[in-house]
């Protein structure tokens, strides 16, 4: 017989996924040629955009794609999307908050991101973002 934690953490282990998105276009080109992604908003519809983000509790960035989305203040969803995001970095770094995005720098690998992210999202899934997670 279970008890009522067990039965509780069964199920919870079982919601909320690990996704990759990407966006590409149909020549496999995911940024531009400076690396700008502001050409990803030019596709598709508002419905499609809304159901993806919907079902998006946090997300997993590599450093590369943080330090480009810092660059080019072009943060994932255009920063609509308020969830906590997991930096994967060697360098360790305070949280920082920018633009009423939550960022926290985990140095210990993808594994130890995704684990933070899913305890983050309750019963939405991790998106895993960017061209070197590693």
């Amino acid at each position: 017989m279970y008890l009522l934690e067990d039965l509780i953490e069964i199920l919870m282990s079982d919601l909320g996924k690990v996704v990759i998105h990407v966006t590409m276009s149909l020549d496999g080109f995911i940024a531009g040629l400076h690396t700008e992604m502001n050409w990803v908003f030019k596709y598709g519809s508002d419905k499609m955009v809304n159901e993806v983000i919907n079902e998006i509790g946090a997300i997993v960035l590599d450093k590369w794609t943080f330090n480009i989305s810092l660059e080019k203040n072009q943060f994932p969803y255009r920063c609509m999307l308020k969830i906590p995001q997991f930096v994967i970095t060697k360098e360790a770094q305070e949280p920082r908050t920018i633009g009423g995005l939550q960022f926290t720098f985990v140095i210990v690998g993808v594994e130890n991101a995704v684990s933070q992210a899913k305890a983050a999202t309750g019963y939405k899934n991790v998106a895993l973002q960017g061209a070197s997670i590693d």
